[in-house]
């Protein structure tokens, strides 16, 4: 025998059980679409990490500098070619070296990291988080010292991928009753 109470209850329950789906289907896809999108910017710095090794600074300068001043030539406001030949002409690169090292290693671990994500690895979550917040401690330092736009937008996407992965972890956990 089910009286008014507990129906009211039964059906509180079942409510708050829905909006408990509706929001780890929301957080889901923040998950996925982060995690994909940090998956492709990880496989383009590998590429570009492999690249930097093969041409040198000067020709991709010479590259960036041909291209902007021929779209400052048809737009003289251009933002974009405007800042990158700024960037060309004064952003001095580490060595080519250090470069390719440093793309190809961090393009590396994000990418399996971000496999073993999207295959659901309990110990990717913590590990991602880790890994994740460690480059985000050497960009915010960047940060301090570049005062660049771009690394600033980049470092507010990692913090999004990091709540993504944490709030998904937590999720994870609760379903499997850790």
């Amino acid at each position: 025998y089910v009286d008014k109470y507990h129906w009211r209850e039964i059906y509180a329950i079942v409510q708050n059980m829905e909006k408990e789906t509706k929001q780890d289907q929301v957080i889901d896809t923040i998950f996925i679409v982060s995690v994909v999108s940090k998956g492709i910017i990880s496989f383009l710095e590998l590429v570009a990490g492999v690249l930097t090794t093969f041409i040198p600074p000067t020709a991709l300068t010479a590259f960036i500098i041909t291209l902007s001043e021929d779209q400052l030539a048809d737009d003289p406001d251009s933002f974009f070619a405007s800042r990158a030949l700024h960037a060309a002409h004064t952003v001095q690169l580490p060595g080519q070296g250090f470069l390719a090292f440093y793309l190809m290693s961090r393009g590396f671990i994000k990418f399996l990291l971000v496999i073993a994500l999207l295959r659901k690895q309990y110990w990717a979550y913590p590990a991602s988080i880790i890994v994740l917040l460690a480059f985000m401690t050497y960009q915010v330092y960047k940060i301090a010292l570049d005062h660049s736009l771009v690394l600033t937008v980049i470092t507010l996407f990692d913090f999004v991928v990091v709540w993504s992965i944490w709030r998904e972890y937590q999720i994870l956990k609760s379903r499997q009753g850790f």
